[in-house]
C-alpha cells in the first residue's frame, strides 16, 4: 500500500511537493477568477458520469466546485439523459468512509445527512442501477 508523505524535509520523497498538481501554472489562461479544480474520483457508466469528492470535517466546499457540481449534473450524457451525479463526502478520504454526505442530481443539491461507507456504496449502486437500466 502506498503512503503519502505530507510532512517532509526535502521534496524528493514528499508526495505533496513532488506529485500534487500545481494549477497556478495554467490558471492564468482562464477568465476572471476561474481556475482548475481537482476531483477525488470520477467514473463513467454507460455514458453517465459520477464525481465523488471528499473534504475534511468542517472544510467548506469552494463556490467554484459547488457551481461545477450543479452544472455537471445538468449536462446531458451521451445517451441524452441527465444522469450525472456528484457526491460530496465529509470524512476519511483514504478509507472512503464518510461521516456525512450530500449529493447533486439534475442541478440540485441535497442537505447534508449522516452517512458511512455502506451508505456511500449504496448510493453509488443505486446510481449504477439507474444508469444501466
Amino acid at each position: 500500500m502506498s503512503r503519502f508523505l505530507w510532512e517532509c524535509d526535502n521534496g524528493a520523497n514528499c508526495f505533496a511537493e513532488s506529485r500534487l498538481l500545481r494549477f497556478e501554472h495554467v490558471n492564468d489562461v482562464f477568465p476572471g477568477s476561474i481556475g482548475m479544480t481537482d476531483i477525488d474520483g470520477l467514473v463513467e457508466v454507460r455514458g453517465a458520469l459520477c464525481i465523488v469528492e471528499f473534504k475534511a470535517p468542517g472544510a467548506d466546499l469552494p463556490t467554484g466546485q459547488r457551481i461545477l457540481f450543479e452544472r455537471f449534473t445538468l449536462q446531458r450524457n451521451t445517451r441524452g439523459n441527465r444522469h450525472n451525479l456528484a457526491i460530496l463526502c465529509e470524512g476519511d478520504a483514504p478509507t472512503m468512509t464518510p461521516t456525512r454526505l450530500r449529493a447533486w442530481w439534475q442541478g440540485r443539491g441535497t442537505p447534508w445527512r449522516a452517512a458511512d461507507r455502506d451508505e456511500l456504496r449504496c448510493m453509488l449502486a443505486r446510481w449504477v442501477s439507474r444508469v444501466s437500466g
